[in-house]
């Protein structure tokens, strides 16, 4: 993701160049004007507009299965969302975070995807005292424009 955005953002910079220099040998740009192109970018990251609006935990089978209602407040439908949930073991133990690529696409406007598995593994050793915590947008692979 980073790389793909590190080459639109030196396209994006090339773009300002004249003809006869596109013709001559192209120089290497600083790294200050890339970072500089590369904060553009992100500025503009659809998971701005992306949250989780409920959330539920089921247990089955040794897995947390949660079922999440994601609101996408952008004008355009967002793929890849990244989530992470915490997890606890009673009496309210941190144990830690896990995260889960959301591979649907989601459009404007609430969607509910089900089926979010997540493993009851602690220290890869089955604990069925094992909770789901709270859920929150982590990342995103792109915006679909």
């Amino acid at each position: 993701m980073r790389a793909n955005l590190m080459v639109l953002a030196i396209m994006l910079v090339s773009a300002s160049v004249s003809l006869s220099h596109e013709l001559a040998a192209r120089t290497t740009r600083s790294p200050t004007a890339v970072a500089a192109a590369q904060s553009e970018l992100d500025s503009v990251s659809s998971i701005e507009g992306l949250s989780i609006s409920r959330q539920s935990w089921l247990r089955e089978g040794g897995f947390l299965i949660a079922e999440i209602t994601f609101t996408n407040k952008n004008e355009f439908p967002v793929q890849g969302a990244i989530i992470a949930c915490d997890f606890f073991d009673p009496p309210h133990l941190y144990i830690g975070r896990r995260g889960s690529l959301i591979v649907r696409i989601l459009p404007p406007g609430e969607t509910t995807i089900g089926g979010i598995e997540f493993t009851m593994l602690k220290h890869n050793v089955f604990d069925p005292a094992m909770f789901g915590g709270a859920c929150f947008v982590a990342s995103d692979a792109s915006a679909i424009w």
